[in-house]
């Protein structure tokens, strides 16, 4: 037997968790900008080179 749930009920909570989260590091805040055509490879490239080392096991 399983009860339904209100849809967006887990948006609503993750939302407000993600926003105290944010709140409390304001590093973490998004700069948004246009970039130069000239600098987007190296900006994707360091974007991405990121995420690898944060997927990375610890050594």
């Amino acid at each position: 037997m399983t009860t339904e749930l209100a849809p967006g009920i887990y948006d609503a909570l993750v939302d407000s968790h993600l926003r105290a989260l944010l709140d409390s590091k304001p590093e973490l805040r998004a700069v948004l900008g246009k970039l130069d055509p000239e600098e987007q490879p190296a900006r994707y490239s360091d974007f991405f080179s990121q995420g690898d080392q944060a997927c990375a096991p610890a050594a």
